[in-house]
């Protein structure tokens, strides 16, 4: 049986008045899965009142989701270029005959994997200010050839996520100004919602953000289990079992 990630996405009112809303995305994206014989696994929901910070978050783990399901077990790819070559994105080798050809990608591997890939690639390429997306700049300004620039930074990226999967991404040392700003911002997109879910105010919420940061943060990716929805802090205190008295004697 065929396995789907799948979002649904309401950007303004007025979609949802042209009958778009959430519901209705969602019983489409579920029919279309069982037409074709198989079932969403993951279904992530962007209502039209979500903050940019809230929609990026949606979209990082709906991508870290599917990354994990694709990839499964690190463990099986003792080394990045074992992931890369899993992926399809390893440059193509043809040694038969008398002649020797190497070129662009094969077409082999995991093909949702590499699609995913590639399509990050590209939108890394659309930033203006992403280190990797200077890389390939680059690199398009001396080979001049679009496709081959894309499938270079999937592969990039992707070793970046082997050393990421495996624990082996170092934390940030020292947060230097520019980041200090880049991390105000974030933080001043958050919903005051958002920040009472949370239990915190926004000083308190930069300070975990820069504690993260530094010590780093672990990151668990197990496309097999089921989805169970988060419980808010005051769902939680109400769900806490009573301890029962001890029937014990005491002297």
């Amino acid at each position: 049986m065929k396995k789907f990630v799948a979002l649904a996405r309401v950007s303004s009112r007025e979609q949802e008045r042209e009958g778009f809303s959430l519901a209705v995305q969602e019983d489409a994206l579920r029919a279309y899965a069982k037409k074709v014989g198989g079932e969403i696994v993951r279904l992530f929901r962007i209502a039209e009142t979500a903050s940019k910070f809230e929609e990026r978050k949606t979209f990082r783990e709906l991508v870290a989701f599917a990354l994990g399901a694709c990839i499964g077990d690190i463990q099986r790819f003792s080394q990045p270029k074992k992931l890369v070559k899993y992926a399809g994105l390893d440059p193509a080798f043809d040694d038969s005959g008398e002649a020797t050809w190497r070129g662009g990608i094969g077409g082999h591997g995991h093909k949702p994997l590499r699609a995913l890939l590639m399509e990050s690639a590209q939108s890394i390429l659309r930033s203006p200010n992403h280190p990797l997306a200077r890389w390939a700049k680059k690199l398009l300004a001396r080979k001049g050839a679009y496709n081959l620039v894309v499938a270079a930074t999937a592969r990039r990226l992707l070793v970046q996520v082997w050393y990421l999967m495996m624990g082996r991404a170092e934390p940030v040392e020292h947060i230097d100004p520019k980041l200090r700003v880049k991390l105000g911002k974030i933080v001043a997109k958050v919903s005051a919602p958002a920040l009472k879910d949370l239990g915190k105010d926004r000083l308190g919420f930069r300070q975990d953000m820069e504690q993260s940061l530094r010590h780093g943060r672990v990151y668990s990716l197990d496309p097999r289990r089921a989805f169970v929805p988060s419980v808010s802090p005051s769902a939680k205190t109400a769900a806490v079992p009573v301890p029962r008295p001890s029937h014990e004697s005491h002297p």
